[in-house]
């Protein structure tokens, strides 16, 4: 019986094998059979003649790692134990001469990483501008043993946000990477090159390529995992949408949803559904709205989460009648009972952050009155509540709501629920910044009243309860008829601010909070006109590292104002406004842009 492990003998060999150079171009010249066969003398009865072939595998190199990926499923043990083993000794010259620097310093030791290590350095090659890291990602897709890696490098790829001249430039260069294409990592970016000529034509392609996965799924198979199946489906989600097929949209986000509900979860079935009418919203697809309410009509109308989800999306679409049948459906869902208050507020934010602001207040309020002021769930609601309703310039009324949790907190009764609410929010400083909110919105209501004296005394009681609040300072910054010294005093603490912002930024520069701070602070008041340049600079950088968040796009509407490019203020303004319509304040300071351009 021939034995299935490799003797001492053979494993020293190997690696004296392994510490030579590899010899590419030989690999490409090795006709098919020729390596096929050499595989097949793997399983020789004669120990010397399965030596040759180890040495003569292991000296063709990484060129013929699809063949011996193959010879690991050979019925024949000693065959694909051996082929495993090759494999997973052979050198693999990670970095090639085309590689940029970037690309180098993220596959520098690549195969003596762990799988987490790799993981990390994936993210990095996937996230370098313009594409430039994904014909790397073809490469670890294509050589990496481990079959979850190979998944993790095509599925990153597949990920990839990119502009189509982008993707064209990039392309030929994947496809030099990939070579040949039967491994399923390989084969799913073998079908993301397809579709940059015919992408209807990848769809029957990728139904198999996920069916297959989802078996592998259910077998709980360790070659992939549940975020594998999940991005394949999004992405046949994604060609569906982009091609406007309804049936195959609405079956494609379906199968999402089989995908996230799992078990027979009701919670988990629920924000699968919820999640699914969010993309419905997200995408204005309001076509597949209606085959998946006609498909859960009967869940939707018993929970009370899925009918307000569904009455907000049905209200996005705009059309007056199915506005009304929302309403009554919002107002059903109201009056049916929440398992908790905290799902309550769970609701409330979400269909507040899908533009139904008018049924989150709603829900906002009855919380507040079902709860005791001085509970973390009250403080919760009390605090959206009032941003908005700041939102809506009803500044009053946004500081009454949080001024009456400070009333409650304060009191002698109160102190075991104060204690117990300083642990739950992480101590004193959270409240500090929020009743320096809650003073900066009474300011505002001065300052709609020309109640300027009020305004100034109530942003110095702001201040000094919490300083690290750039609107605050703006708000110093432009009340009218101030004495010079006060004049001065502002002038400081934004220097102040400001440097405090920076060295932030010089400390953490992949966090884009910063920068978008530092933006709005120098935008909103008095600058030179290279700090407005430089607010512009930042504030494009802060976008960089999260693409697309509205109130980042917000704060460059005003940075390019700031500094006199009116065209390009609106421009990103309108991106802001499209991206988070249910906020008013955005849609102000795009009407104030449009009004500077006429």
């Amino acid at each position: 019986m021939k034995r299935c492990f490799l003797t001492l003998g053979l494993l020293l060999f190997a690696s004296s094998v392994v510490a030579q150079e590899p010899a590419p171009e030989v690999a490409a010249r090795a006709p098919q059979q020729s390596v096929d066969e050499l595989i097949k003398q793997l399983g020789s009865d004669q120990y010397s003649q399965r030596r040759r072939a180890e040495e003569e595998l292991m000296r063709l190199g990484p060129g013929i790692h699809d063949q011996l990926k193959l010879a690991e499923q050979n019925d024949d043990l000693e065959i694909a134990e051996r082929a495993k083993y090759i494999l997973q000794s052979m050198r693999v010259e990670w970095i090639q001469p085309q590689d940029s620097q970037e690309v180098r310093r993220a596959l520098s030791r690549f195969g003596d990483l762990s799988a987490d290590e790799k993981q990390s350095r994936i993210r990095t090659l996937a996230e370098l501008p313009k594409g430039q890291g994904l014909p790397a990602l073809c490469r670890i897709a294509r050589l990496d043993h481990a079959p979850k890696i190979s998944r993790n490098a095509a599925v990153a790829l597949l990920d990839a946000e990119l502009t189509p001249e982008e993707t064209a430039a990039i392309a030929d260069a994947c496809r030099q990477e990939l070579q040949t294409i039967d491994r399923p990592a390989t084969e799913w970016i073998g079908l993301w090159l397809q579709e940059q000529k015919d992408r209807q034509a990848t769809l029957a392609a990728w139904g198999k390529a996920i069916d297959v996965e989802q078996k592998l799924l259910e077998e709980k198979s360790p070659d992939t995992d549940y975020y594998t199946v999940y991005a394949l489906l999004q992405r046949r989600l994604k060609i569906c949408d982009e091609l406007k097929l309804t049936d195959e949209t609405t079956n494609a986000l379906l199968a999402v949803v089989d995908l996230m509900a799992g078990a027979d979860d009701r919670r988990q079935f629920n924000s699968s559904v919820v999640q699914a009418l969010e993309w419905i919203v997200d995408h204005q697809r309001w076509d597949v709205l209606n085959q998946v309410y006609d498909k859960y009509r009967g869940k939707i109308h018993g929970d009370r989460s899925l009918l307000y989800y569904y009455a907000a999306a049905l209200a996005k679409t705009g059309k007056v009648e199915q506005i009304d049948q929302a309403n009554k459906l919002a107002d059903r869902a109201f009056e049916m009972k929440p398992d908790s208050e905290f799902e309550r507020l769970v609701i409330a934010e979400r269909i507040a952050a899908i533009g139904a602001v008018d049924w989150a207040i709603r829900d906002y309020r009855a919380a507040i009155e079902a709860l005791p002021a001085t509970d973390f769930e009250s403080l919760y609601a009390r605090r959206e509540l009032a941003m908005w309703l700041h939102d809506r310039q009803e500044y009053k009324a946004a500081s009454d709501v949080l001024a009456d949790f400070f009333v409650a907190i304060q009191a002698k009764e109160n102190r075991a629920a104060r204690r117990t609410l300083l642990q739950q929010v992480d101590g004193q400083a959270y409240l500090n910044a929020l009743e320096g909110r809650q003073l900066l919105y009474l300011a505002n209501h001065h300052h709609t009243r020309g109640e300027y004296d009020s305004e100034r005394e109530t942003l110095e009681k702001a201040y000094e309860k919490y300083d690290g609040d750039p609107d605050v300072l703006i708000a110093m910054a432009r009340i009218p008829g101030v004495d010079d010294a006060f004049k001065q005093q502002t002038r400081d603490r934004i220097a102040k601010m400001s440097d405090l912002y920076l060295n932030e930024i010089e400390r953490m520069p992949e966090d884009p909070s910063k920068y978008n701070q530092w933006a709005w602070l120098v935008s909103n008041t008095q600058q030179t006109a290279a700090d407005y340049q430089k607010a512009v600079q930042h504030s494009l950088r802060s976008l960089e590292l999260s693409p697309d968040e509205p109130s980042y796009l917000d704060t460059l509407g005003r940075c390019y104002f700031s500094a006199g490019d009116v065209d390009n203020a609106i421009k990103s303004q309108q991106k802001a406004v499209e991206r988070a319509p249910q906020y008013q304040i955005m849609q102000r300071q795009l009407a104030e842009f449009e009004k500077a351009k006429k």
